[in-house]
């Protein structure tokens, strides 16, 4: 599995292109975090939700706001698209924030991964 909205590198190691090769889109919930960013000069997406961004919590707490919602998931995944791993830039009526959006395991996996513990 994997983000619809990551590729691999262009040379990648032949275990991440066999990793990649055998994987799938995540679909899924996704789990975001924002915080405040004093940023002027760099472009900014707008925020496309209908609840706040500030209903988020801060990146340093744990797990970040676990989206279910589909709709909501796939524009937060559309924000994500060409960013870094330092965020995204969001402005909301002039403030700033930068948003952290992560892929969360489908239950099946999530229980795999503690069975093998």
């Amino acid at each position: 599995m994997h983000p619809k909205d990551w590729s691999p590198p262009s040379t990648p190691h032949p275990v991440e292109e066999k990793l990649w090769n055998e994987g799938s889109p995540l679909d899924g919930p996704v789990a975001a975090a924002a915080q405040t960013k004093e940023v002027t000069a760099q472009p900014a997406k707008a925020w496309p939700l209908s609840w706040p961004i500030t209903d988020l919590p801060l990146p340093n707490e744990p797990g970040g706001k676990v989206v279910t919602d589909a709709g909501d998931a796939a524009k937060l995944r559309g924000l994500r698209e060409g960013s870094t791993f330092e965020g995204v830039l969001i402005d909301v009526g002039g403030l700033r924030y930068e948003l952290f959006v992560r892929d969360e395991f489908p239950d099946a996996v999530k229980t795999a991964i503690a069975a093998s513990k």
